[in-house]
C-alpha cells in the first residue's frame, strides 16, 4: 500500500527565522495550546520528534478557515493539547485529501539529549530495584522516577547562580546550561519510555483515540480511530526490531507471552484496554503487528446511554424492570458498536443482594457492587494448566448465581451459555451479529437447539453510525417457540426511524410486550406496570435533568429504590421514600448515609 507523505516545504527565508529561534533557544513549540491564540498555535514551526516517518512540518495556517475547509484545502484542520508537553493536529495532505493525525512531542536540544542519555540507566536501575508491590500506580512510579531524577541532576548540578533560569550542569568535564522546560521534557520521555507506551503514548493520553492498530507492520504509520474524523494516519511507525520489542513489552504488560511457537497474543493491559497482535512474520508476512482497542475509564451509565440517543428514557425504564425481574439481555452488533458498553449499563440495574459471576476471556465488565465474582481465563504452559470459558462455566454454576454475564458469547461458551439460561439462570452477553438470522444461524452452528433459544429474552441490535455514535436499531423479544413450524416468534418491540429520528414502539401497548405479561403473572396488574415503568423513568429523568453521571451515585439511587421498594407496605413505587425525594427535591448523596 502507498501511502501519502506531507510535505510541507519552509520558504528559505522562514527555514532561516526556524533555525535562529533554535539558537535563541526558543521554546514556542511547547507553548500550553491553552495560552496561545490559535494564530499562535498553528503559526508554530514544528520539526517533530517522528517527522522522519512521514516527512511532517506544521504549517502557517488561519483557524477563521477551519469551518470552511474544502476537500482540496491542507494544513492544520484542528488541533489540541493533550499534556503540558504534547499537542496534536489533524492535517489534511493538499493533494490527496488524507487527514493525518500529527502527534507533536517536545523535541530536544543537544544538552538535553544527554542529559536523558545519561540519567536514563541510573534512574531505570532504581525503579528496578523497586518491588512491583510498591507502587499502586503509574503515577506512583512517575513520582518515583521523578524523585530520582531529581536526586541524579543534584549530584551534578554546580553550585552557581542561576541566570536565565538556567541550571548548569557538569558531565564528562563539560558544563551545560538547561531550564526548567528542557528539564520537564527530559522526564517526560524517562516516564514515557519506562512507565508509558513508548511512541504510542501521546495516542493513550487522548481521550478522543478510540482504536490504535498497527496493521501494515513494521515501517509503515500506525492507524488510530479519532471519534471526530474516524480512521486516520499517525506521523508514527516502528522499525523491525522497535515493533517487535515494543509488542514483547506489551505482552508482558497484560501478563501473557508472545513468541514464534506462539505468534497471536490476546490481553488486556493494565489500564483495561484490549490488545491483540500478531508477532513477526508467522502467521503476518509483513511482520509484527497490533491493535489496541480503549475501553472508556469510568464506567458509562444508562444515563449516559440516553444523553448519548444510544437508547431512550422509556426503552431504560423497560430493560430495568425486566432485569430486575431476572430476565436476561443480549446485546449485539458489529465491531465497535457499543455491545459491551451497553452490557456493562445494563448490569447497574441488577438488585444489588443478588448474586452474579461473570465470565471473561479478556476482563472488560464492571459490576458496581459487592456480591460478584469475576472469572477471567488462563492460559498456561501445558493445555493442564489453562483454564477455558467452559471450565469456569463449570465453576460459576457451582456458585449458585442468580446472574452470569458473559462478555462476549464466543462459539466455545454458547451451549454453555444457553443450558444455564434452561436451568433458570439469568445470563447476559454480547453477540457478534447484525441481525436475528445471523444468531440463529450461530446457534445452530453450536448445537442449540430452536427450543433452547425460546430461552432468549431480548435482544438489542446495535450499530455504529457514521458519526461515531451508537444508535439501537432495534429492540426485540422472544415470544413463543412454534412446535409446527420449529421456528421462533419475535415482537420487535422498538424500531429506530431515521427519517423521524426517532424510536418507533411497534406494539399498542407496553402490557402487550410478552416479557411485561411473564412479568404481570408474578403478582402485578397492567396500572401497576405503567406505574413502575413510569416511577423508573421518573429517576432516571431527575438524574439525566440534574446532570448526575457519577456511576456510583447512579448505583446508590437504584440501590435505594431497590431498598425502600423492599421497606415500603405499599405496592405504589411513587410511594417509596426514593421517589418522594425526588418529587419534593431533597435528594442527598452521601456515602453511607440513607437517602
Amino acid at each position: 500500500m502507498s501511502l501519502p507523505v506531507l510535505n510541507y516545504i519552509l520558504p528559505e527565508d522562514e527555514e532561516s527565522d526556524s533555525d535562529s529561534m533554535e539558537l535563541n533557544r526558543t521554546r514556542s513549540r511547547t507553548k500550553d495550546f491553552s495560552e496561545m491564540d490559535n494564530e499562535d498555535f498553528f503559526g508554530v514551526k514544528v520539526k517533530d520528534k517522528h517527522a522522519d516517518t512521514l516527512g511532517v512540518d506544521a504549517k502557517e495556517f488561519d483557524n477563521k478557515k477551519i469551518k470552511n475547509l474544502r476537500a482540496e484545502d491542507s494544513g492544520p484542520y484542528d488541533g489540541y493539547q493533550i499534556n503540558k508537553n504534547v499537542f496534536v493536529t489533524i492535517e489534511r495532505e493538499p493533494q490527496t485529501g488524507y487527514m493525518f493525525y500529527v502527534v507533536h512531542e517536545p523535541k530536544l536540544f543537544p544538552e538535553e539529549e544527554q542529559l536523558l542519555e545519561e540519567s536514563s540507566e541510573p534512574v531505570y536501575n532504581a525503579l528496578e530495584r523497586k518491588p512491583v508491590s510498591s507502587f499502586t500506580d503509574n503515577e506512583e512510579k512517575m513520582e518515583f522516577i521523578e524523585n530520582e531524577f531529581e536526586d541524579y541532576i543534584n549530584k551534578f548540578s554546580l553550585s552557581l547562580p542561576v541566570v536565565n533560569k538556567l541550571r548548569r550542569f557538569l558531565s564528562r568535564d563539560i558544563a551545560y546550561d538547561i531550564d526548567d522546560e528542557g528539564l520537564n521534557n527530559v522526564k517526560y520521555y524517562i516516564n514515557r519510555e519506562k512507565v508509558m507506551y513508548s511512541k504510542i503514548t501521546p495516542l493513550l493520553m487522548d481521550n478522543k483515540i478510540e482504536d490504535i492498530t498497527c496493521p501494515l507492520g513494521p515501517n509503515s504509520p500506525v492507524f488510530v480511530y479519532h471519534e471526530d474524523y474516524g480512521y486516520i494516519i499517525t506521523n508514527i511507525a516502528f522499525e523491525r526490531d522497535e515493533l517487535d520489542n515494543f509488542v514483547r513489552s506489551l505482552a508482558n504488560r497484560g501478563n501473557k507471552t508472545v513468541s514464534k511457537s506462539e505468534p497471536i497474543l490476546d490481553a488486556s493491559l493494565p489500564e483495561g484496554d484490549r490488545l491483540h497482535a500478531q508477532y513477526q512474520t508467522e502467521v503476518t508476512p509483513n511482520g509484527t503487528t497490533f491493535t489496541i482497542r480503549r475501553m472508556n475509564d469510568e464506567l458509562l451509565t444508562p444515563v449516559d446511554l440516553i444523553k448519548y440517543g444510544t437508547f431512550n428514557t422509556r426503552q431504560m425504564a423497560f430493560k430495568w424492570l425486566a432485569i430486575e425481574n431476572q430476565k436476561g439481555v443480549f446485546a449485539a452488533g458489529g465491531t465497535g458498536a457499543g455491545k459491551t458498553t451497553t452490557l456493562n449499563a445494563d448490569l447497574l440495574f441488577k438488585p444489588p443482594e443478588e448474586k452474579a459471576v461473570s465470565i471473561e476471556d479478556t476482563p472488560e465488565l464492571t459490576l458496581n457492587e459487592s456480591n460478584w465474582t469475576n472469572l477471567v481465563t488462563r492460559d498456561g504452559l501445558q493445555e493442564s494448566d489453562s483454564k477455558g470459558m467452559k471450565e469456569l462455566f463449570t465453576g460459576a454454576l457451582r456458585m449458585r448465581p442468580i446472574h452470569i454475564p458473559v462478555g462476549e458469547a464466543r462459539d466455545e461458551v454458547i451451549q454453555e451459555a444457553f443450558e444455564a439460561m434452561n436451568s433458570d439462570h439469568t445470563v447476559y452477553a454480547t453477540f457478534h451479529a447484525q441481525n436475528m438470522k445471523t444468531i440463529i444461524r450461530r446457534l445452530e452452528n453450536n448445537g442449540v437447539t430452536e427450543k433452547e433459544q425460546f430461552t432468549l429474552d431480548i435482544v438489542c441490535f446495535q450499530e455504529r453510525m457514521n458519526d461515531g455514535s451508537r444508535r439501537v436499531n432495534e429492540l426485540i423479544e422472544i415470544v413463543d417457540y412454534d412446535t409446527e413450524t420449529e421456528t421462533l416468534e419475535k415482537n420487535v418491540l422498538w424500531e429506530w426511524n431515521p427519517h423521524e429520528e426517532e424510536y418507533e414502539f411497534k406494539l399498542d401497548d407496553i402490557t402487550d410486550s410478552n416479557i411485561i405479561q411473564e412479568i404481570i403473572g408474578n403478582g402485578y396488574t397492567e396500572e401497576e406496570i405503567h406505574r413502575e415503568l413510569e416511577a423508573r423513568e421518573t429517576i432516571l429523568n431527575y438524574l439525566i435533568e440534574n446532570d448526575i453521571e457519577d456511576s456510583d451515585k447512579i448505583n446508590e439511587m437504584f440501590n435505594s429504590f431497590y431498598r425502600h421498594k423492599a421497606e415500603g407496605d405499599s405496592n405504589d413505587p411513587y410511594e417509596t421514600k426514593t421517589l418522594k425525594q425526588i418529587q419534593n427535591d431533597e435528594v442527598k448523596f452521601l456515602a453511607g448515609d440513607e437517602q
